[in-house]
């Protein structure tokens, strides 16, 4: 039976009275803590750029210059591939599932579905790969829009404004950026949630989807009864009035048709994208909101733990978890080497200094040990 030899708890000094400069610091560090979710003003205007700029906007044009093309096509090859994908693509990937012996109407559906979801979602699948690079990379581009900030404002920060990046640079590199599979994930994620809340259930829930008769002949749901339904009352209804829009400056039927089109399509892949771009970013943030979760449990953990003061004196707390490691070393035992490297791991992390390589976030579960 081995026995532990008790680590004596460090004493830890009194909070010395803040010089004007520490004053300054302390008083920046809790004011920011109450501000934007977002440390910095680089990082701010990096998530605009990536999940506003480029997935929605970008999406948006990328996604609409697409459908064009599917249901036009074009005198370029890819317009003309487009074109094929959407029209005669589908029906071979149909038939392909038809020999596998799938029943025929069965196969018709879920060809055309799938294809449909492939092209029409294409744009904001390519995005997906300068999402990751840019979040790979997101420490870099983030402290080079800060540095451009200044230089364009012709302003330089202070002493407690550098602190406060330092700690945000510092969160940044610890900071695991999505993986390709949380990134595809959100983007499966995402066409889901347009199928439900876009198609599905407007048209489940839509009081004119009783009232439509089931196994019309053929041509009569065109020519004799509204099939309608759901949001396509609304997007269908923005294409007629674009119509009749675009009727005070031509009559040329093949025009009028377009702009019929275009009306409708542009309001329904706006309402799409803004779906799926939304979730994407959701569903990021939310993993990295819980990384974060992850790091101030730990942090609260060593705070109980070691009896550290507030914050603000932090050259207190790290003269105080600097002792622990210390005597952890001299100690050798697994329980006291294990202590320490948490004492490293807490000062580190308030000075800001990125060592996430070599002491690793403790895990919720691991954490729950010691609560």
């Amino acid at each position: 039976m081995t026995t532990e030899t008790a680590l004596p708890k460090p004493q830890i000094a009194p909070a010395a009275a803040l010089t004007s400069d520490e004053a300054k610091v302390s008083s920046s560090l809790a004011s920011n803590s109450k501000q934007s979710k977002y440390e910095t003003p680089g990082e701010k205007i990096f998530e605009d750029l990536v999940y506003n700029k480029m997935n929605f906007w970008v999406n948006l044009a990328g996604s609409l210059a697409f459908t064009e093309s599917a249901e036009y096509g074009g005198k370029n090859p890819i317009s003309k591939g487009i074109y094929w994908l959407a029209h005669e693509g589908k029906e071979q990937f149909a038939k392909g599932l038809e020999k596998l012996s799938l029943n025929p109407t069965t196969a018709e559906k879920v060809g055309h579905g799938a294809v449909n979801i492939l092209a029409l979602g294409m744009v904001g699948h390519l995005l997906v790969f300068p999402i990751k690079y840019l979040e790979n990379n997101k420490l870099k581009y983030v402290q080079k829009l800060d540095n451009w900030l200044d230089d364009h404002h012709n302003r330089k920060p202070d002493e407690a404004e550098t602190t406060r990046r330092n700690e945000a640079y510092a969160r940044l590199a610890e900071e695991k950026p999505p993986s390709w599979g949380q990134l595809w994930l959100a983007r499966v994620a995402g066409q889901g949630v347009n199928i439900i809340l876009v198609d599905a259930l407007p048209k489940m829930l839509d009081p004119r989807n009783k009232k439509i008769p089931k196994n019309l002949p053929e041509g009569a749901a065109a020519a004799d009864v509204d099939m309608r339904l759901g949001q396509e009352r609304i997007t269908y209804w923005i294409g007629d009035q674009t119509k009749a829009l675009a009727g005070r400056f031509t009559q040329d039927t093949a025009k009028l048709d377009k702009a019929q089109w275009w009306g409708y399509i542009v309001s329904l892949e706006t309402l799409c994208t803004r779906i799926t771009s939304g979730v994407l970013h959701g569903l990021v943030a939310l993993g990295k909101r819980h990384k974060e979760k992850q790091i101030e449990a730990h942090e609260e953990y060593c705070a109980k733990k070691y009896g550290t003061q507030d914050s603000a004196n932090t050259g207190t707390m790290e003269n105080n978890h600097a002792a622990i490691a210390q005597q952890a070393m001299a100690n050798q035992s697994p329980e006291s080497l294990a202590t320490g490297a948490d004492a490293v791991h807490a000062s580190l992390a308030q000075r800001g200094t990125n060592f996430a390589e070599k002491y690793a976030v403790p895990s919720e579960a691991e954490l729950s040990n010691y609560r």
